[in-house]
């Protein structure tokens, strides 16, 4: 039974789930990154991104693989190649863990526990680990800027710093801000706790921040194109802040870092559960400084997104990969066996749920937006009667994603002079004099 031990083979089986939900209809808001990326390469547009030729405020470094390689095999696998781009990163997140892990401990074994924590993680495992969202990359970029940079320290290393800005800037471009509040939040940490001799500060400052600069001034140089791309990320950072009752923060302040652990289950749970029999090793924590720098490193990072009175999950799940080195670093020495028949679980659960569950689920019970699509093409369009767009949700961005590829051009928002043709809506009250053809969910044309 050596092969139930191999861990390669059982990094490899957690991988291979992965291939069985390229396929799958839209899941989500997946599409959201179809539209502006068939509507940039349509328009020639290289820098803006819009969604029914409405300005969108996200950089496009998730954009472009998916244009280049729709141009080169159909613009009908766009929706497969985004899911690609996010198993990519999240198999280069795990290798980064187990990179890291062998490098500081010096133990193959250990780097390849690491990666495989990481990719038994619940929500890597179900959700962010494969869907088609610039979230999954963007977690990659900052969860290996992260990784890097602390090894950099580590090993007062200006290379892997330097490395760490450049994955930084990554995040940046791909989706948001806060990959350089990752990435900075751990240079610092990791420079207070490590104490670094052979480093100096001004040069740190120098490789730290040259590539991150460059690409701030080199987007906001193009960003003025539209108000909305100028100072999108910024009121997205904002809009977490605005207090919406007593409430709902409470739900946020308990609700968060629960809802947190549980998306790290079942690894996280054991973990806990071992931590609370206190059967875990808690002293190594005096003696392993990396060890402590990556637990205060996940802890401080993760207050940003616990504390406002609103944030998504997803913006927090770079952080998983630095809590997988926690677990892995604390159970690998007394618990490795243990792990491993919870990561056989994992295996098996990750082949039933996206080899059999997600295709029936997605396929033949959610409703089906490739059908509807279908059915929206076929009274609209191929009649001749122009069709709009103004559905901001799930199910308008699938159809109209599905209705792009198929006529090979972008259906637009409705102008608004609009006295004829047809509008997918969900805001009904916009279309009073108009009539209701037939609704989906909350969406209607």
């Amino acid at each position: 039974m050596k092969l139930l031990k191999d861990y390669r083979l059982l990094f490899l089986l957690l991988i291979v789930p992965y291939l069985f939900v390229l396929n799958l209809p839209y899941v989500g808001e997946e599409a959201n990154w179809v539209i502006p990326s068939f509507e940039m390469s349509y328009f020639k547009e290289y820098v803006l991104q819009t969604i029914y030729k409405v300005p969108y405020y996200r950089p496009p470094l998730f954009n472009y693989p998916t244009i280049v390689f729709s141009k080169l095999f159909g613009w009908e696998y766009a929706k497969a190649i985004q899911r690609l781009q996010t198993i990519t990163m999240t198999i280069l997140t795990a290798l980064s863990i187990r990179y890291v892990l062998k490098r500081v401990y010096k133990d193959e074994k250990l780097g390849w526990f690491g990666a495989l924590i990481y990719l038994s993680l619940g929500d890597i495992m179900i959700h962010d680990g494969w869907l088609g969202y610039e979230d999954g990359v963007y977690i990659g970029f900052s969860s290996m800027s992260m990784l890097f940079t602390m090894l950099g320290v580590y090993e007062e290393s200006y290379m892997f710093i330097f490395f760490g800005s450049a994955l930084a800037t990554g995040g940046f471009l791909t989706k948001a801000l806060t990959s350089f509040v990752y990435f900075y939040a751990t240079l610092i940490i990791s420079f207070y706790i490590l104490k670094p001799k052979k480093l100096n500060t001004y040069k740190t400052a120098f490789m730290s921040s040259i590539v991150p600069l460059f690409f701030l001034i080199l987007w906001y140089g193009f960003a003025p194109k539209s108000n909305v791309s100028e100072h999108g990320m910024l009121w997205d950072i904002i809009n977490k802040f605005r207090f919406k009752g007593i409430i709902p923060y409470l739900k946020q302040f308990f609700g968060y870092p629960v809802q947190f652990w549980l998306n790290m289950s079942l690894d996280s749970l054991v973990f806990l559960y071992l931590a609370f029999k206190r059967k875990v090793d808690l002293d190594i924590l005096k003696t392993d400084k990396f060890l402590l720098n990556a637990w205060i490193v996940g802890i401080v990072n993760f207050i940003p997104y616990w504390l406002p009175p609103f944030s998504g999950i997803r913006y927090a799940a770079p952080l998983y990969s630095i809590f997988a080195i926690c677990f892995s670093v604390m159970l690998y020495p007394k618990f490795k066996d243990l792990m491993l028949k919870f990561i056989y679980f994992a295996i098996v659960f990750k082949f039933v749920a996206l080899g059999i569950a997600f295709p029936i689920y997605y396929g033949h019970i959610r409703e089906n937006t490739n059908k509807i699509a279908r059915e929206v093409y076929n009274l609209t369009i191929k009649k001749g009667i122009p069709l709009y767009c103004d559905d901001d949700g799930w199910v308008g961005f699938s159809v109209i994603a599905n209705i792009d590829v198929k006529i090979h051009k972008p259906i637009l928002y409705p102008p608004k002079d609009l006295t004829y043709g047809c509008v997918f809506t969900a805001n009904l009250s916009k279309y009073k004099d108009f009539k209701i053809v037939r609704n989906y969910q909350n969406s209607d044309y």
